[in-house]
């Protein structure tokens, strides 16, 4: 049962989702989180079998990366409008 929760867990299609909303370097910063190597972290992001424990370490890395990648983004949103005038914040869409 475990051993086909793992594999439900990480399909191909959920790890390149998760590939796709995490930001520039995300390989290198995982690894500065996780000490897994950078060639690990390459192998699950390409759909290579990797050790599961690795897997579980890269996997939630990269959600809380992708977590304060997302943050950030929308503290510089908040920061450019208090910055910008009422008139130039009706030209930029501000939603998200």
């Amino acid at each position: 049962l475990i051993q086909n929760m793992m594999e439900e867990l990480f399909t191909p299609q959920e790890i390149e989702e998760l590939r796709s909303q995490l930001p520039p370097r995300y390989r290198e910063l995982i690894s500065e989180k996780t000490k897994v190597s950078v060639p690990t972290i390459a192998r699950f992001f390409a759909g290579s079998k990797i050790r599961e424990n690795n897997a579980e370490i890269i996997y939630d890395a990269a959600l809380e990366l992708i977590e304060e990648h997302q943050h950030k983004i929308a503290c510089r949103k908040k920061k450019l409008k208090a910055l910008m005038t009422n008139k130039q914040q009706q030209n930029i869409n501000f939603s998200s």
